[in-house]
C-alpha cells in the first residue's frame, strides 16, 4: 500500500554507518540488496534515555508489527510486583532476596538469515562501503544494500515473547528453576511456598522466607543453589550477568 507511513531513521548517515559497523564487529550485521525490501517495510531507528552514559537503541518495524499476529503466551504471565503484597511472614521469619540482570539480552540472540533480512534499516549504502566488513559478500559488488540487524531488537513486537520463553526454558532445563510450585505469575495466586521465583525478560529473582534468627537457616538453601547453577550456565551459553546489579542474600533490595 502507498498510504502507509514509513518509519523514520533518527540518525545521520554517518552515525548509522558507525553503528552498523559495530554490529559487524560482533557478527550481528547482514547485508541485503535494497531492491529486495520495499521502502515501506524498511525499519526506522531511534534512541531513548537509559542512563547518563548510554541510550537504548530502538528499531521501529511499525509495518511488520502491524501485519504480524499477536503472540502473548509467556509475556501474559509476567510477574507483577503487587503480587508480593500477599506474602505473610511469621514473627520468626524474614525475607531473603537474590537476583541477576543480564547485559544486552536482546542482542545475544542469533536470529535466522530470513529474520535478519527483515531487520533492514531504511538507509541504503553502496555495497563497497562494507568491503572491509565480515558481512561483505562478493556478489553484492556494484549494488546498493541495506544494513540488517542479525539479532532480536527492542521495538520488535515478537522479541519480548521470544526472550521470555527462551530465558524460562534455559533456567528450567539447565538450572533446575522456574518450577510451577515456585513461580510468581500474573493473574495467578501466589504459590504456597517458602521460595518464590520471578522472571521478567533479562531479570531473574528469588524471594525466600528464612528464619529471622542469625545462624538458624537450613544448610540446604534452594535459592543459593539455583543461582550457583545460573552462574555456571549463563557464560556457557553466551550470556553476561551485570555484576553491578547482582543481589545475593539481601534482606533489603530493589528487584
Amino acid at each position: 500500500p502507498t498510504d502507509v507511513k514509513r518509519a523514520r531513521v533518527h540518525a545521520s548517515r554517518e552515525d548509522v554507518l558507525k553503528l552498523v559497523k559495530r554490529w559487524d564487529a560482533v557478527g550481528a550485521l547482514r547485508l541485503t540488496p535494497a531492491e529486495s525490501v520495499p521502502a515501506v517495510a524498511r525499519l526506522g531507528l531511534f534512541s531513548v534515555y537509559k542512563d547518563k552514559d548510554y541510550d537504548r537503541l530502538i528499531l521501529n518495524p511499525s509495518v511488520r508489527n502491524g501485519r504480524s499476529g499477536a503472540l502473548r503466551v509467556a509475556t501474559s504471565q509476567l510477574p507483577q510486583g503487587y503480587l508480593l503484597t500477599a506474602l505473610h511472614l511469621r514473627p520468626d521469619q524474614r525475607l531473603r532476596m537474590c537476583s541477576d540482570d543480564l547485559r544486552e539480552f536482546y542482542y545475544t540472540f542469533a536470529v535466522s538469515e530470513r529474520r535478519a533480512m527483515k531487520n533492514a534499516l531504511g538507509v541504503p549504502f553502496p555495497a563497497e562501503v562494507f568491503k572491509d566488513c565480515k558481512a561483505w559478500r562478493p556478489e553484492l559488488a556494484g549494488s546498493t544494500v541495506l544494513p540488517c540487524l542479525a539479532s532480536l531488537a527492542m521495538g520488535d513486537a515478537l522479541a519480548p515473547e521470544v526472550d521470555q520463553s527462551a530465558h524460562t526454558g534455559l533456567i528450567q532445563q539447565c538450572c533446575g528453576g522456574m518450577r510451577s510450585a515456585h513461580v510468581v505469575r500474573n493473574r495467578s495466586s501466589l504459590p504456597r511456598s517458602d521460595l518464590l521465583e520471578l522472571l521478567t525478560y533479562d531479570d531473574h529473582a528469588t524471594v525466600m522466607k528464612v528464619p529471622a534468627a542469625p545462624g538458624a537457616e537450613p544448610a540446604a538453601a534452594p535459592d543459593y543453589e539455583l543461582f550457583r547453577r545460573c552462574d555456571a550456565t549463563y557464560p556457557a551459553v553466551g550470556l553476561t550477568p551485570h555484576l553491578g546489579k547482582r543481589v545475593r542474600g539481601a534482606s533489603n533490595a530493589t528487584l
